[in-house]
């Protein structure tokens, strides 16, 4: 009776999150229900395992299982295991890999080479869509007495073609125009920076933006999700900033339809966020408070990948 009732509630929210507009295009997350927390994340004989905590939205808990040579393609085996309340892990979710709002439960395993490899879960939601997913696989060194997290490389394996855009940015707004986008990789170099602080807003609409904000003075960098578009309601935390080592030289961003992915200085820092903005928020602008800043944008747009 349970599994009965699983498969026709779960065929009825299937489509729902299929046609969500928040639905992730590169980010790993259930076809339908949610994903509760990652449980396990291995690599054993050429190929990973990925593991995590699904609910089909039937009272029913299960662990789903996932396979990858790459990291990048992914094979489905469907649920493996009924869970029940006693099957509960307990996460540290107080550790501190990322500095943004949504990060949690992070898996670490090591790869062909011994190489650290980590994968966590952005775990917030919205009153309309409540899916979580998967961070991007992240490479880990340790250097200069620092965790150094990096996109893993073969992500590149996403990439279209490269659109570069290099200029000014002012004390009066400029939009990047017709650069812009919704799904996308996207490097940022600061060639030079005269401003006093500076400003880089993504997923732009006329009521809608996605803050970056970089202070030269404290080295302070700070991301504002205050006008991202649909806020949670579960708290009123809109803004986390970091104070880097050394003067911002590259900002590396992750952008999906509900998420963004932010890596400062080649890994030093990373902030991690979920955000619900309309469909026309897909516009790139830059400003300063006082001074010029000389920006180079290098973007790559991601095409839907399946999960």
């Amino acid at each position: 009776m349970r599994e009965k009732r699983y498969i026709t509630e779960n065929e009825n929210v299937r489509q729902e999150t299929t046609d969500s507009r928040w639905r992730q295009h590169f980010h790993i997350q259930p076809s339908a229900g949610m994903l509760n927390r990652p449980a396990g994340f291995v690599y054993l004989d050429g190929l990973y395992h990925l593991f995590y905590e699904w609910l089909p939205m039937s009272g029913l808990k299960y662990r789903y299982h996932l396979t990858s040579p790459d990291l990048i393609h992914f094979v489905t085996h469907g649920p493996v295991i009924i869970l029940d309340d006693s099957d509960d892990d307990d996460f540290n979710v107080n550790q501190r890999w990322d500095d943004g709002f949504d990060f949690y439960a992070p898996q670490i395993t090591y790869g062909a080479e011994g190489e650290p490899i980590l994968i966590g879960c952005i775990r917030q939601s919205n009153v309309e869509y409540t899916a979580h997913c998967f961070t991007i696989p992240r490479l880990l060194s340790f250097e200069e007495e620092k965790v150094i997290q990096r996109p893993y490389p073969l992500v590149k394996k996403w990439r279209g073609k490269p659109e570069t855009a290099e200029g000014y940015a002012m004390k009066h707004d400029i939009r990047l125009h017709p650069y812009e986008g919704d799904c996308y990789e996207m490097v940022i170099d600061i060639l030079e920076n005269e401003s006093t602080e500076f400003y880089i807003e993504l997923r732009v609409s006329k009521r809608e933006a996605t803050r970056l904000i970089y202070n030269h003075a404290s080295r302070q960098f700070t991301l504002d999700r205050f006008d991202s578009g649909i806020l949670s309601p579960y708290g009123n935390d809109f803004t986390r900033s970091v104070t880097l080592d050394n003067h911002l030289k590259r900002i590396h961003a992750f952008v999906d339809q509900s998420s963004i992915e932010i890596f400062l200085n080649d890994g030093e820092k990373v902030m991690t966020s979920r955000i619900f903005p309309s469909d026309s928020a897909t516009g790139i602008r830059t400003s300063t408070e006082s001074g010029q800043v000389y920006l180079k944008f290098t973007k790559y747009d991601i095409e839907k990948q399946e999960s």
